[in-house]
Protein backbone atom coordinates (compact mmCIF):
# COMPACT_ATOMS: atom_id res chain seq x y z
CA UNK A 1 0.00 0.00 0.00
CA UNK A 2 2.79 2.41 0.92
CA UNK A 3 4.65 1.52 -2.29
CA UNK A 4 1.55 2.23 -4.38
CA UNK A 5 1.04 5.61 -2.71
CA UNK A 6 4.68 6.56 -3.28
CA UNK A 7 4.41 5.51 -6.93
CA UNK A 8 1.27 7.64 -7.27
CA UNK A 9 3.07 10.71 -5.89
CA UNK A 10 5.99 10.17 -8.25
CA UNK A 11 3.65 9.92 -11.21
CA UNK A 12 1.86 13.12 -10.14
CA UNK A 13 5.17 14.96 -9.72
CA UNK A 14 6.35 13.76 -13.12
CA UNK A 15 3.09 14.89 -14.71
CA UNK A 16 3.35 18.31 -13.06
CA UNK A 17 6.96 18.68 -14.19
CA UNK A 18 6.05 17.65 -17.72
CA UNK A 19 3.24 20.20 -17.75
CA UNK A 20 5.60 22.91 -16.44
CA UNK A 21 8.22 21.97 -19.02
CA UNK A 22 5.62 22.13 -21.77
CA UNK A 23 4.57 25.66 -20.71
CA UNK A 24 8.15 26.95 -20.56
CA UNK A 25 9.60 28.34 -23.78
CA UNK A 26 13.31 27.82 -24.39
CA UNK A 27 15.18 29.86 -27.01
CA UNK A 28 18.21 28.41 -28.69
CA UNK A 29 20.59 29.57 -31.44
CA UNK A 30 18.86 30.74 -34.66
CA UNK A 31 15.46 30.90 -32.91
CA UNK A 32 13.22 33.90 -33.46
CA UNK A 33 12.45 36.11 -30.44
CA UNK A 34 9.38 38.33 -30.74
CA UNK A 35 10.00 41.83 -29.38
CA UNK A 36 7.23 44.28 -28.52
CA UNK A 37 8.12 47.91 -29.28
CA UNK A 38 6.46 51.31 -29.03
CA UNK A 39 7.52 54.56 -30.65
CA UNK A 40 9.19 56.44 -27.76
CA UNK A 41 12.05 58.64 -28.93
CA UNK A 42 14.84 59.13 -28.10
CA UNK A 43 15.00 55.54 -26.79
CA UNK A 44 13.04 53.73 -29.52
CA UNK A 45 11.98 55.22 -32.85
CA UNK A 46 9.71 53.57 -35.43
CA UNK A 47 9.47 54.98 -38.96
CA UNK A 48 9.65 53.95 -42.60
CA UNK A 49 13.24 52.82 -42.11
CA UNK A 50 12.20 50.38 -39.38
CA UNK A 51 12.85 50.13 -35.64
CA UNK A 52 15.94 51.93 -34.39
CA UNK A 53 17.36 53.98 -31.53
CA UNK A 54 19.92 53.60 -28.74
CA UNK A 55 18.06 50.84 -26.88
CA UNK A 56 17.48 48.86 -30.09
CA UNK A 57 21.18 49.12 -30.92
CA UNK A 58 22.06 48.02 -27.42
CA UNK A 59 19.65 45.07 -27.52
CA UNK A 60 20.92 43.85 -30.88
CA UNK A 61 24.39 43.57 -29.41
CA UNK A 62 22.90 41.24 -26.81
CA UNK A 63 20.81 39.07 -29.11
CA UNK A 64 23.79 38.58 -31.46
CA UNK A 65 25.60 36.84 -28.63
CA UNK A 66 22.81 34.24 -28.50
CA UNK A 67 22.36 34.05 -32.30
CA UNK A 68 18.70 34.98 -31.95
CA UNK A 69 16.67 36.69 -34.67
CA UNK A 70 14.65 39.62 -33.29
CA UNK A 71 11.21 40.15 -34.82
CA UNK A 72 9.69 43.48 -33.82
CA UNK A 73 5.94 43.92 -33.19
CA UNK A 74 4.65 47.49 -32.84
CA UNK A 75 2.14 48.65 -30.21
CA UNK A 76 0.40 51.98 -29.65
CA UNK A 77 0.68 52.23 -25.86
CA UNK A 78 2.92 50.95 -23.09
CA UNK A 79 0.00 49.13 -21.50
CA UNK A 80 -0.84 47.29 -24.73
CA UNK A 81 2.78 46.30 -25.08
CA UNK A 82 3.01 45.03 -21.50
CA UNK A 83 -0.24 43.10 -21.91
CA UNK A 84 1.25 41.45 -24.97
CA UNK A 85 4.37 40.46 -23.03
CA UNK A 86 2.29 39.12 -20.14
CA UNK A 87 0.01 37.07 -22.41
CA UNK A 88 2.85 35.61 -24.46
CA UNK A 89 1.89 37.39 -27.66
CA UNK A 90 5.50 38.57 -27.68
CA UNK A 91 8.44 37.22 -25.71
CA UNK A 92 9.69 40.53 -24.32
CA UNK A 93 10.02 44.24 -25.00
CA UNK A 94 13.08 46.42 -25.47
CA UNK A 95 11.30 49.66 -24.67
CA UNK A 96 12.53 51.23 -21.44
CA UNK A 97 9.85 50.30 -18.92
CA UNK A 98 9.69 51.55 -15.35
CA UNK A 99 9.55 48.75 -12.79
CA UNK A 100 6.47 48.94 -10.54
CA UNK A 101 4.98 46.43 -8.05
CA UNK A 102 1.92 45.93 -10.26
CA UNK A 103 4.01 45.18 -13.33
CA UNK A 104 6.24 42.80 -11.39
CA UNK A 105 3.20 40.64 -10.82
CA UNK A 106 2.58 40.38 -14.57
CA UNK A 107 6.03 39.96 -16.13
CA UNK A 108 9.66 39.36 -15.29
CA UNK A 109 12.06 42.30 -15.40
CA UNK A 110 15.75 42.27 -16.24
CA UNK A 111 18.39 44.14 -14.29
CA UNK A 112 17.95 47.92 -14.69
CA UNK A 113 19.99 49.28 -17.58
CA UNK A 114 19.15 52.98 -17.25
CA UNK A 115 18.39 55.22 -14.28
CA UNK A 116 16.48 58.47 -14.67
CA UNK A 117 13.84 60.33 -12.67
CA UNK A 118 10.33 61.69 -12.87
CA UNK A 119 10.78 65.40 -13.54
CA UNK A 120 8.68 68.55 -13.28
CA UNK A 121 8.19 71.08 -16.09
CA UNK A 122 6.97 74.59 -15.39
CA UNK A 123 6.71 77.88 -17.23
CA UNK A 124 10.01 79.67 -17.43
CA UNK A 125 9.97 82.42 -14.80
CA UNK A 126 10.62 86.07 -15.60
CA UNK A 127 14.07 86.80 -14.21
CA UNK A 128 13.23 90.29 -12.96
CA UNK A 129 10.07 89.11 -11.23
CA UNK A 130 11.97 86.21 -9.66
CA UNK A 131 14.70 88.57 -8.45
CA UNK A 132 12.22 90.95 -6.87
CA UNK A 133 10.36 88.07 -5.25
CA UNK A 134 13.65 86.71 -3.88
CA UNK A 135 14.37 90.00 -2.11
CA UNK A 136 11.32 89.48 0.09
CA UNK A 137 12.24 85.99 1.22
CA UNK A 138 13.12 85.35 4.85
CA UNK A 139 16.57 84.08 3.88
CA UNK A 140 17.47 87.38 2.20
CA UNK A 141 15.88 89.59 4.85
CA UNK A 142 17.60 87.73 7.70
CA UNK A 143 20.96 88.06 5.92
CA UNK A 144 20.54 91.81 5.52
CA UNK A 145 19.42 92.13 9.14
CA UNK A 146 22.47 90.20 10.35
CA UNK A 147 24.76 92.41 8.30
CA UNK A 148 23.14 95.55 9.74
CA UNK A 149 23.62 94.29 13.31
CA UNK A 150 27.33 93.71 12.74
CA UNK A 151 27.74 97.19 11.25
CA UNK A 152 25.86 98.72 14.20
CA UNK A 153 27.95 96.86 16.80
CA UNK A 154 31.30 98.06 15.44
CA UNK A 155 29.95 101.58 14.87
CA UNK A 156 28.60 101.71 18.43
CA UNK A 157 31.91 100.53 19.93
CA UNK A 158 33.91 103.15 18.01
CA UNK A 159 31.40 105.86 18.90
CA UNK A 160 31.67 105.02 22.65
CA UNK A 161 35.46 105.27 22.46
CA UNK A 162 35.67 108.39 20.27
CA UNK A 163 32.70 110.51 21.38
CA UNK A 164 34.59 112.50 24.09
CA UNK A 165 37.82 113.14 22.17
CA UNK A 166 36.67 113.30 18.56
CA UNK A 167 34.18 115.99 17.48
CA UNK A 168 33.38 113.98 14.32
CA UNK A 169 31.39 111.58 16.54
CA UNK A 170 28.62 113.60 18.13
CA UNK A 171 26.77 112.88 21.35
CA UNK A 172 23.42 111.14 21.64
CA UNK A 173 21.51 109.42 18.89
CA UNK A 174 23.20 111.52 16.23
CA UNK A 175 26.54 110.20 17.42
CA UNK A 176 25.30 106.62 17.22
CA UNK A 177 24.27 107.45 13.65
CA UNK A 178 27.78 108.80 13.01
CA UNK A 179 29.26 105.52 14.24
CA UNK A 180 26.91 103.48 12.06
CA UNK A 181 27.76 105.63 9.03
CA UNK A 182 31.50 105.27 9.62
CA UNK A 183 31.17 101.51 10.08
CA UNK A 184 29.16 101.10 6.85
CA UNK A 185 31.56 103.29 4.83
CA UNK A 186 34.55 101.37 6.19
CA UNK A 187 32.96 98.00 5.46
CA UNK A 188 32.24 98.92 1.83
CA UNK A 189 35.78 100.38 1.44
CA UNK A 190 34.23 103.57 0.06
CA UNK A 191 36.44 105.66 2.33
CA UNK A 192 34.81 109.13 2.27
CA UNK A 193 37.17 110.29 5.02
CA UNK A 194 34.55 112.50 6.68
CA UNK A 195 34.83 110.50 9.90
CA UNK A 196 37.81 108.62 11.28
CA UNK A 197 38.87 107.42 14.76
CA UNK A 198 41.74 109.40 16.31
CA UNK A 199 42.38 107.58 19.57
CA UNK A 200 44.69 104.58 19.73
CA UNK A 201 41.98 102.23 20.93
CA UNK A 202 39.56 103.56 18.31
CA UNK A 203 42.07 102.95 15.53
CA UNK A 204 42.75 99.43 16.85
CA UNK A 205 39.03 98.67 16.74
CA UNK A 206 38.88 100.20 13.24
CA UNK A 207 41.75 97.94 12.12
CA UNK A 208 39.96 94.86 13.47
CA UNK A 209 36.77 95.97 11.71
CA UNK A 210 38.59 96.43 8.41
CA UNK A 211 40.00 92.89 8.53
CA UNK A 212 36.67 91.48 9.64
CA UNK A 213 34.85 93.32 6.86
CA UNK A 214 37.21 92.06 4.16
CA UNK A 215 37.20 88.44 5.30
CA UNK A 216 33.79 87.94 6.87
CA UNK A 217 31.41 90.45 5.36
CA UNK A 218 32.49 89.65 1.81
CA UNK A 219 31.56 86.03 2.50
CA UNK A 220 28.23 87.07 3.97
CA UNK A 221 27.34 89.29 1.01
CA UNK A 222 28.40 86.50 -1.36
CA UNK A 223 26.05 84.18 0.49
CA UNK A 224 23.21 86.67 0.08
CA UNK A 225 23.99 87.02 -3.63
CA UNK A 226 24.08 83.25 -4.13
CA UNK A 227 20.81 82.99 -2.25
CA UNK A 228 19.22 85.39 -4.71
CA UNK A 229 20.61 83.41 -7.62
CA UNK A 230 19.47 80.09 -6.18
CA UNK A 231 15.95 81.44 -5.72
CA UNK A 232 15.68 81.71 -9.51
CA UNK A 233 15.97 77.93 -9.83
CA UNK A 234 13.99 76.85 -6.79
CA UNK A 235 10.38 75.75 -6.95
CA UNK A 236 7.58 75.07 -4.55
CA UNK A 237 7.69 71.40 -5.65
CA UNK A 238 10.07 69.31 -3.55
CA UNK A 239 8.13 66.03 -3.48
CA UNK A 240 5.06 64.46 -5.04
CA UNK A 241 2.88 65.54 -2.08
CA UNK A 242 3.52 69.19 -2.94
CA UNK A 243 1.54 68.72 -6.17
CA UNK A 244 -1.85 68.34 -4.48
CA UNK A 245 -2.76 72.01 -4.67
CA UNK A 246 -1.66 72.49 -8.29
CA UNK A 247 -3.03 71.66 -11.73
CA UNK A 248 -1.00 68.73 -13.01
CA UNK A 249 -0.75 67.12 -16.45
CA UNK A 250 0.92 63.83 -17.36
CA UNK A 251 0.73 61.13 -20.02
CA UNK A 252 -2.10 58.73 -19.26
CA UNK A 253 -1.66 54.96 -18.70
CA UNK A 254 2.00 55.27 -17.71
CA UNK A 255 3.96 54.57 -14.56
CA UNK A 256 3.90 58.33 -13.88
CA UNK A 257 0.10 58.47 -13.92
CA UNK A 258 -0.02 55.38 -11.68
CA UNK A 259 2.45 57.05 -9.31
CA UNK A 260 0.36 60.21 -9.07
CA UNK A 261 -2.78 58.15 -8.49
CA UNK A 262 -1.12 56.25 -5.66
CA UNK A 263 -0.68 59.57 -3.83
CA UNK A 264 -4.18 60.78 -4.76
CA UNK A 265 -2.79 63.60 -6.90
CA UNK A 266 -5.47 64.87 -9.32
CA UNK A 267 -4.15 65.15 -12.86
CA UNK A 268 -5.21 65.58 -16.47
CA UNK A 269 -4.14 62.65 -18.64
CA UNK A 270 -3.01 63.11 -22.24
CA UNK A 271 -2.08 60.73 -25.02
CA UNK A 272 1.40 62.18 -25.54
CA UNK A 273 4.04 64.27 -23.81
CA UNK A 274 3.79 66.89 -26.57
CA UNK A 275 0.09 67.35 -25.82
CA UNK A 276 0.84 67.72 -22.10
CA UNK A 277 3.46 70.41 -22.76
CA UNK A 278 1.06 72.28 -25.04
CA UNK A 279 -1.57 72.38 -22.29
CA UNK A 280 0.99 73.82 -19.88
CA UNK A 281 2.14 76.38 -22.44
CA UNK A 282 -1.44 77.58 -23.00
CA UNK A 283 -2.00 78.06 -19.27
CA UNK A 284 -4.19 75.02 -18.73
CA UNK A 285 -1.90 73.57 -16.04
CA UNK A 286 0.77 74.53 -13.54
CA UNK A 287 3.12 71.57 -14.07
CA UNK A 288 3.80 68.66 -16.40
CA UNK A 289 5.08 65.54 -14.63
CA UNK A 290 6.86 62.88 -16.68
CA UNK A 291 10.13 61.11 -17.41
CA UNK A 292 13.06 63.57 -17.57
CA UNK A 293 14.69 62.17 -20.70
CA UNK A 294 11.44 62.10 -22.66
CA UNK A 295 10.58 65.63 -21.49
CA UNK A 296 14.01 66.91 -22.49
CA UNK A 297 13.68 65.32 -25.92
CA UNK A 298 10.15 66.66 -26.46
CA UNK A 299 11.22 70.21 -25.54
CA UNK A 300 14.22 70.02 -27.88
CA UNK A 301 11.96 68.99 -30.77
CA UNK A 302 9.58 71.94 -30.33
CA UNK A 303 9.81 75.68 -29.78
CA UNK A 304 8.37 75.33 -26.28
CA UNK A 305 11.83 75.04 -24.73
CA UNK A 306 12.07 78.84 -24.83
CA UNK A 307 8.99 79.21 -22.61
CA UNK A 308 9.15 76.06 -20.45
CA UNK A 309 11.86 74.69 -18.18
CA UNK A 310 12.59 71.40 -16.42
CA UNK A 311 13.32 71.70 -12.72
CA UNK A 312 16.67 70.30 -11.64
CA UNK A 313 15.23 68.21 -8.80
CA UNK A 314 12.91 65.33 -9.69
CA UNK A 315 10.21 63.78 -7.51
CA UNK A 316 11.06 60.09 -8.03
CA UNK A 317 13.93 57.89 -9.23
CA UNK A 318 12.99 55.59 -12.12
CA UNK A 319 14.72 52.34 -13.07
CA UNK A 320 14.35 51.16 -16.67
CA UNK A 321 14.36 47.43 -17.42
CA UNK A 322 13.30 45.02 -20.16
CA UNK A 323 10.01 43.18 -19.43
CA UNK A 324 10.07 39.44 -20.29
CA UNK A 325 7.23 36.94 -20.45
CA UNK A 326 7.30 34.69 -17.38
CA UNK A 327 7.12 31.51 -19.45
CA UNK A 328 10.16 32.37 -21.58
CA UNK A 329 13.24 30.90 -19.93
CA UNK A 330 15.82 33.57 -20.87
CA UNK A 331 15.89 35.92 -17.87
CA UNK A 332 19.13 34.62 -16.34
CA UNK A 333 21.15 34.59 -19.54
CA UNK A 334 19.86 37.98 -20.63
CA UNK A 335 20.72 39.47 -17.23
CA UNK A 336 24.26 38.09 -17.37
CA UNK A 337 24.90 39.48 -20.85
CA UNK A 338 23.10 42.73 -20.05
CA UNK A 339 25.26 43.50 -17.01
CA UNK A 340 28.42 42.64 -18.91
CA UNK A 341 27.49 44.96 -21.78
CA UNK A 342 26.51 47.79 -19.45
CA UNK A 343 30.13 47.95 -18.31
CA UNK A 344 31.46 47.86 -21.87
CA UNK A 345 32.49 50.65 -24.19
CA UNK A 346 29.67 49.91 -26.66
CA UNK A 347 26.93 51.12 -24.30
CA UNK A 348 28.93 54.23 -23.44
CA UNK A 349 29.47 54.96 -27.13
CA UNK A 350 25.77 54.43 -27.91
CA UNK A 351 24.68 56.80 -25.15
CA UNK A 352 27.15 59.48 -26.25
CA UNK A 353 26.09 59.13 -29.90
CA UNK A 354 22.41 59.63 -29.05
CA UNK A 355 23.05 62.25 -26.35
CA UNK A 356 21.77 60.15 -23.46
CA UNK A 357 23.25 61.17 -20.11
Amino acid sequence: MRFSFTLFLLLCSFASFSQLADSTKFLGPNDTIRIGVKHAPPFVAIDESGVHGPIVNFWERIDREFYWHSEYVEYETVEDMLDAVASGEVDMSVNPVTVTPLRLGQVHFTQPFYITDTAVVQERSNRYFTFIRSIFTWKFISGIFGLGVIILVFGLVVWIIERRKNHEFRKGLKGIGDGFWWSAVTMTTVGYGDKAPKTGIGRAIAFIWMITAVVGISGLTAGIASSLTAQQFESDIKSVRDLKSYRVVTVDNTSTSDYLSSFNIPYVGTSSVEEALEILHKGGADYVIYDRVLLRYALSETQLGEDLEILKTGIRTDYYSFPINKEVNIIDQVNLTLVRNLNGMDWIAIREFYGLK
